[in-house]
């Protein structure tokens, strides 16, 4: 029979210590820029968490940029380029700044 390996309650404690970080770190806000003046001030980033830019009652991102409904569009973008894509190919979506 197979021993099976147990975590002392410090070493539990310390991994969700780690797991709480790691999603802090992850949810936390990134944007296209963060210096006044430039264009995309406030605006958030492509890789930011689906939390916050999906976080609005409505779900479009929370923010100044709320109202340009951008995971809405993208999600719309993506339903017809599927929709009518040819058999075998294939479309992406490519974000300019």
């Amino acid at each position: 029979m197979r021993e099976r390996s147990m975590a002392t309650p410090e070493q539990l404690i310390e991994m969700a210590d780690e797991a709480r970080e790691l999603t802090r770190e992850r949810v936390r806000p990134r944007f296209t820029a963060a210096r006044y003046g430039k264009p995309g001030y406030c605006q958030l980033a492509e890789g930011c968490a689906d939390e916050i830019k999906r976080g609005a009652d409505d779900e479009s991102e929370m923010g100044v940029f709320h109202d340009l409904f951008q995971p809405q569009r993208e999600a719309n973008l993506r339903a017809r380029l599927d929709e009518y894509m040819p058999s075998g190919m294939q479309a992406g979506v490519i974000f300019a700044n």
